[in-house]
């Protein structure tokens, strides 16, 4: 499996992935929580949304 090497490609499986962590028994302590997770996509989501808008 390659990872992902494009933005797009990259958020959707984040997404899954902090969905898929949420009040899932398979996961009771995971070293970064879907609420970290999701604030570390969230700023990088603001960042590049940021980043857009300098532009134009």
């Amino acid at each position: 499996m390659r990872f992902p090497n494009t933005e797009a490609k990259i958020i959707a499986p984040a997404q899954k992935i902090i969905v898929g962590m949420r009040d899932n028994p398979n996961f009771p302590n995971p070293p970064t929580s879907p609420d970290q997770l999701q604030a570390s996509l969230d700023k990088l989501l603001n960042s590049r949304d940021a980043q857009v808008t300098a532009v134009l």
